[in-house]
């Protein structure tokens, strides 16, 4: 059951392509029980189907989305290779949890006050469509000793914000960052 709640809620997610994002799913634990293991979700998108699967391994993700899509599209078709898939490094995090990874990145998050979608940031996102974030952001949340740059603009383009560590609602460009430059973290 957990693992279909998961697979439904990485269809929204389908197009992350960059290791080093953790996304954070609340109320839903690790598949094997741990509210904050490792997990690696790959995708495939042959022409306009998407077939998403995880695995504690990235070698165990890429081969069981290459199954779930040769269900669909046949045995070893051309359209479900296993290196073809995109794959990102992710977490699993509770609600209970979250403290946990307070200070290892910067948490966006689509609604004010830290709640809503949330994706954790480690390095420079030139654009947050990758994630399904662009121009989603309410609120954020930045590890002490941080200090980041939200842009308008993709590629780290147009209108700037510069904020240091704390939390706090996106006050005066709230939907309306497209880029995110980690500019220090000590």
């Amino acid at each position: 059951m957990k693992k279909i709640i998961f697979l439904t809620t990485l269809l929204g997610f389908s197009t992350a392509s960059y290791a080093g994002l953790h996304l954070e799913f609340k109320n839903v634990n690790n598949l094997n029980g741990s509210n904050s293991g490792r997990v690696y979700v790959c995708t495939l998108k042959p022409f306009s189907d998407v077939f998403a699967d995880v695995g504690v391994t990235e070698d165990m993700a890429r081969y069981k989305v290459q199954r779930r899509c040769e269900k669909s599209q046949g045995e070893g078709s051309i359209f479900c290779k296993a290196k073809e898939a995109k794959c990102v490094e992710s977490s699993l995090v509770s609600e209970a949890d979250t403290g946990r990874y307070k200070g290892k990145g910067v948490s966006i998050y689509s609604q004010n006050y830290q709640m809503g979608e949330s994706v954790k940031i480690t390095h420079d996102i030139p654009n947050l469509g990758d994630y399904n974030f662009d121009n989603k952001m309410s609120s954020y949340d930045i590890p002490m000793g941080w200090s980041v740059r939200f842009y308008e603009g993709v590629n780290y383009s147009g209108a700037y914000y510069t904020r240091n560590s704390g939390d706090a609602n996106a006050t005066g460009f709230d939907n309306q960052v497209s880029s995110i430059k980690i500019l220090s973290t000590f």
